[in-house]
């Protein structure tokens, strides 16, 4: 068979625009090396309380995952420092107040 027969006996499917590995749009694609990916709006946690010590405060927020847990968040200013989910709200919280009482234990004050 020559090799225009064997074209018509094996057709190819259209897998439609963009199959041939051209870009749809000016948009580069997600595997390129230089695509950045857009960021995303950070949610503001449940503030529960912040405290000062030496110059620096720590802030201590709630984030519920919904059935994932809660989690614990600290920050140092306004910098992620530590963070842990538990399964339930209350075990959260004892948590975050455990934190506070270790802070303040080691001659912090109290801001909110």
């Amino acid at each position: 068979m020559d090799g225009e027969r064997e074209r018509d006996r094996w057709p190819v499917a259209d897998l439609g625009p963009g199959a041939s590995g051209e870009v749809m749009s000016d948009e580069q694609p997600f595997y390129a090396p230089n695509h950045k990916p857009p960021t995303r709006p950070r949610k503001p946690g449940e503030h529960l309380w912040a405290i000062r010590k030496d110059r620096q405060q720590l802030d201590c927020e709630l984030r519920d995952h919904g059935e994932w847990g809660v989690e614990v968040q600290i920050y140092r200013e306004r910098e992620f420092l530590y963070g842990r989910r538990w399964p339930t709200r209350a075990l959260a919280l004892e948590e975050a107040g455990q934190q506070k009482a270790t802070y303040l234990g080691k001659g912090s004050v109290l801001i909110v």
